[in-house]
């Protein structure tokens, strides 16, 4: 039992990472998986990565125990937080008498990650962070309690607008300043993402006819054109009509201006 013990504190020695964009995951830089087993644990640790301050411990115990009577919320509650003790050990949390929040040693996340390469317009390490990201954010928590659907669902929309405006912005400067092919590939990566971001799609329009590639804005036109009308109900904004007249003209010299995107279809992803 020891050497079991010893074994499991050697794995918080390295750098580790919660991955937060699809399924939410708890490794280190060796590859161990840490990921708490219950689903409540690891919707506990993701509330408080994703919260501003310490959280109160009477909200995570409406969010993640609202069934149950006070007391044995609150003994869950301990009991969550008693399986991340590793985390707590190693300063990446704190528990106290009211709260749980992150501690003073960083807690990477895939999220953080993005955002920072956003605020840098790394447009290529961009690019690459957006590959290994996955929607919908926070994929395996669903269902647990009403409340913490509640919650996930504003969070969702919260991470997924911050993630498409930013990159769409970095995409747009990496487009005029010639980086057409990095551009390209950060809407491609947002159109996977989010099927319905028009956004995206303009963005990728410009980029594939900067590149000369009329056929390939063609058919992203055409793909975003199929989904509005067979799920939507609704057909693309005339800025991106325009764009797709700009698509299948003969010669194409500079790429077009920025479009305004569309309000038309809500964001999915």
């Amino acid at each position: 039992m020891a050497d079991q013990g010893q074994k499991a504190d050697l794995l918080w020695t390295s750098e580790i990472r919660l991955d937060l964009l699809g399924p939410v995951r708890l490794c280190n830089s060796a590859g161990d998986d840490l990921t708490p087993k219950s689903r409540k644990t690891k919707a506990l640790l993701a509330v408080a990565a994703l919260s501003k301050g310490p959280v109160p411990r009477s909200r995570l115990t409406d969010l993640l125990w609202g069934d149950r009577g006070e007391e044995q919320a609150k003994a869950s509650l301990r009991q969550a937080v008693y399986e991340l003790r590793s985390l707590s050990g190693s300063g990446y949390l704190v528990a106290d008498r009211n709260s749980v929040g992150l501690g003073p040693k960083k807690l990477p996340t895939d999220y953080a990650q993005i955002q920072r390469l956003i605020e840098a317009g790394d447009a290529d390490g961009l690019a690459g962070a957006l590959e290994n990201a996955d929607c919908p954010p926070l994929a395996d928590l669903d269902d647990i309690t009403p409340e913490l659907d509640d919650w996930l669902r504003d969070e969702r929309a919260r991470l997924c607008g911050a993630i498409a405006a930013g990159a769409a912005r970095v995409a747009d400067q990496a487009l005029t300043a010639g980086a057409c092919t990095t551009a390209r590939k950060i809407a491609d990566e947002l159109e996977r993402l989010d099927r319905f971001d028009e956004r995206a799609a303009q963005l990728g329009i410009r980029a594939d006819l900067a590149l000369g590639d009329r056929a390939a804005a063609t058919r992203r036109h055409a793909r975003l054109s199929e989904r509005f009308e067979k799920e939507l109900g609704l057909a693309p904004s005339d800025e991106t009509e325009a764009l797709l007249k700009a698509a299948k003209s003969t010669a194409v010299q500079t790429p077009p201006t920025a479009a305004t995107p569309s309000t038309a279809a809500a964001s999915k992803w």
